[in-house]
């Protein structure tokens, strides 16, 4: 069973505290740490186990899939298919002053038509295009994975030829 990333901080948060009032408590009296018969001290052990908790915490946040504050994603749209096929793009912008990797998805019904992952540098515009629609809903999804969806804005942009007839804001 899995664990949300606020319920592992929580824990992290609460196992540091009680280390830390255990520490606190046992470095006010000095004359019990010069009679470990040189052992570590009681406050290195909790420095220790304080460095493993926050390896640990690390290793689990790395773990996990991006959260819901890295993703945007457009509403859905019905793209025609076959005669009357129009064509979908995911343009995508990076608005924030830092490179960000950002994967791109074009999703239509159950299925990705398209998918990029990208280094987007500052101010820099990215897009995934497919040729037609398949005559079923789609939107585009748009995951930061270094990052907060508030440094890109996408979009779901449907047309014909060169004209654009409709862009649908991610949000």
């Amino acid at each position: 069973m899995r664990t949300t990333n606020s319920a592992q901080r929580w824990v992290a948060v609460v196992a540091t505290f009680v280390l830390a009032l255990g520490a606190a408590r046992f470095s006010a009296a000095p004359e019990a740490q010069n009679e470990n018969n040189g052992n570590p001290s009681i406050l290195e052990a909790v420095h220790s186990v304080q460095d493993t908790l926050n390896t640990l915490m690390t290793k689990i946040d790395a773990l996990g899939e991006p959260h819901e504050s890295n993703v945007r994603a457009s509403a859905g749209v019905f793209a025609a298919g076959g005669v009357g096929a129009v064509s979908l793009a995911c343009p995508v912008n990076n608005v924030s002053d830092a490179p960000h990797m950002v994967r791109i998805q074009l999703v239509a019904g159950a299925s990705i038509l398209s998918q990029q992952t990208l280094s987007l540098g500052a101010g820099q515009t990215a897009q995934v295009v497919v040729g037609q629609g398949q005559g079923n809903l789609a939107y585009c999804k748009f995951t930061v994975l270094d990052g907060t969806r508030n440094d890109i804005r996408g979009a779901m942009t449907v047309g014909g030829g060169f004209t654009v007839t409709l862009v649908v804001p991610a949000d």
